[in-house]
């Protein structure tokens, strides 16, 4: 009788062992199939930089969406704490991707020594801090005005480099 128990046990064991191994293997898997759609939506977003001299950066967003490669914020507005001055940047949209980001729509950068920019798109690459574009800009400084149809700017030297420029510069009457 027990021989007859321990050959039924095998034999179940050996149909179950057979069922599952014919069966088609299943892997849960968390990652997006389709790499157009977001991973992540944040909504009312604010972000923080923060170094040991204290606060860096804030940037605020209204929708912070992760993509598999890259990141978008939308209605994105940074306050930036730089060496002597204090920095504020504004644009519809930003798209982080590695180290370069894309600012598109009313693109506005504002700083508190009167240097203002003002274009429809922007690429910043935060490794060599040169922000470029190759639309028309705005650039003033104080009562001076510079209009140019593509631009590069190196944050750390503060040097503008631009095409088709033209300026008007304001001088004291003597």
């Amino acid at each position: 009788m027990a021989l007859k128990t321990l050959y039924g046990f095998f034999g179940a064991m050996m149909s179950i062992a057979l069922f599952l191994l014919t069966q088609e293997e299943y892997v849960f898997d968390f990652k997006a199939q389709d790499t157009s759609i977001a991973q992540i939506t944040l909504h009312d977003v604010k972000n923080y930089e923060i170094a040991l001299a204290g606060i860096n950066t804030i940037t605020t967003a209204k929708e912070v969406r992760r993509f598999a490669s890259y990141d978008e914020l939308l209605n994105v507005e940074t306050l930036m704490k730089e060496e002597d001055q204090v920095a504020l940047l504004r644009a519809n949209k930003a798209t982080l991707r590695g180290p370069n980001v894309l600012l598109e729509g009313e693109v506005y950068y504002t700083r508190s020594d009167d240097v203002t920019f003002e274009s429809d798109e922007a690429n910043y690459n935060r490794e060599t801090n040169i922000a470029e574009g190759s639309l028309p800009f705005l650039a003033t400084y104080g009562p001076h005005q510079s209009k140019g149809e593509s631009f590069e700017y190196n944050t750390q030297t503060r040097e503008l480099v631009a095409t088709k420029i033209d300026a008007t510069l304001e001088t004291e009457n003597q």
